[in-house]
This record gives structure tokens, sequence and C-alpha cells, in this order.
């Protein structure tokens, strides 16, 4: 938990208890069910400037100090509250194993489209962690559909698959003999082995060494050191 923690700083640097004492608490509205989310506003606005812009601009957002986000699910916004609180998404008794890929996937395009990008970086260790422990290489319909090109994600699965995915046990059509990959999908991934077979420019498979390449970080942050021990090898 201890790298995670590490891994995740704020971009805005790390809120400190005594700021906490008197902040304002927001709600917030998640999921058709409407579930309600009670959380510390510092906290909200040191991870992202999504929220920071929300809560303190001149939206309705922060007249109320509420928000609703009502196209999430209610277990993304859990691991994103615990996040807040631990820097991890990891509860007591976890370990990545306890995620599925449609769960870290949904925490990665929520990060990303609410711009906390230490938790879009977290997500991105996750998926590589389970990918690792698990033999598995996520597919990536659900991935090309909610994410936009240029995504980190897609190209980490893009990557995977070209270097590490067992293609010929896919699943290529639906019960109707439609496609089930994405046209664009296969663009990247063609490119992908071209650069690996044909062009004979083999890339690094150990992709927790090269985890960095996936994350985003801010202007002078540094980059995350190679020889950080994977917590699943420990």
């Amino acid at each position: 938990m201890t790298t995670d923690v590490a891994r995740s700083e704020s971009h805005r640097g790390p809120i400190k208890l005594r700021q906490l004492l008197d902040d304002t608490i927001v709600t917030v509205i998640v999921g058709e069910e409407k579930r309600v989310f009670k959380i510390h506003k510092n906290l909200l606005c040191s991870a992202s400037s999504y929220f920071k812009a929300a809560l303190d601009g001149k939206f309705k957002e922060a007249e109320e100090q509420k928000i609703k986000l009502l196209e999430e699910k209610p277990d993304i916004l859990e691991s994103f509250q615990l996040w807040l609180c631990t820097k991890s998404i990891i509860d007591e008794g976890e370990s990545v194993t306890t995620f599925d890929f449609d769960l870290l996937i949904g925490i990665y395009v929520f990060a990303e489209s609410r711009l906390v990008m230490a938790l879009q970086n977290l997500a991105i260790d996750m998926i590589i962690r389970k990918a690792g422990k698990e033999k598995i290489v996520p597919r990536q319909s659900k991935i090309y559909l909610d994410t936009m090109a240029g995504s980190h994600l897609r190209r980490l699965v893009v990557d995977m698959a070209a270097r590490i995915g067992l293609l010929c046990n896919w699943q290529w059509y639906d019960s109707k003999g439609e496609l089930f990959n994405s046209t664009d999908y296969l663009v990247d991934l063609v490119k992908a082995l071209y650069d690996e077979k044909v062009a004979a420019r083999p890339q690094e498979d150990n992709f927790w060494k090269i985890r960095c390449n996936y994350h985003i970080h801010g202007e002078g942050e540094p980059r995350c050191p190679k020889d950080t021990p994977n917590p699943d090898k420990a």
C-alpha cells in the first residue's frame, strides 16, 4: 500500500489533517439510484481541477456545494472516496485480484474525465498488476467505447496485446457474425504488431517496469523509478 501512496500524491500536494477539521462537506449524488456520498471539499479540490472549478466557481454546484454524477456508478465513487482518504483503492483484506477489469477501467475513465491524474495513474498500475498476476490481457471493447483517441489506456491494452496477448484464443466475432472488436482498435493493433514483428523493433514486455510510459505527469514532475518493486512479487 505504501507504494500506491507514494506514487499517487495529488498534483496539489497532500492534504493535512487540520485542513479537514473545519472543512465544508460536499454532497455528491451518484448513479441512477442517486446514492449520496459526503466528501470533504478540500479533498476534492486538491485532487482535481475539475472539482475545484465546480465548487469554487460561479456554477450552481458552488452555491449548493452539491455535485450530481448521475452517469457514474457508486462502486467507482466508493473507490474514489477511499483513494481520496488513503491514496490507495485497496482496502483492508483486499488485493489486486479483488477487482475486475471493468471496475479498474471504470475508475480510469472516471479519473481521466474528472482530471484526477494521480488516480488515473494508479488505475493504470492496478490494471498492469492484475494482468501480470492473472496472465490475462484486458479486453478492449469497453476501453475503446469509453475513451478518446490518444488515451494512455488505449495504448496500454494495444501494447499488451501486441507483446504478450494470445490473439489466437480471442473471440473476434459476435453471435451475429459482426466484428467483436472496434475498427479503431484493430488499426492500432496492426500498427503495434508491425513495429513488433515486421519492423523488428521489439519493445519491453515487463509492463510494471515501464508503467510510467502510460502515466500522466505534470510539468516538472519526476518519472516513476523503474526499479520500484512490483507489490505482487515482493
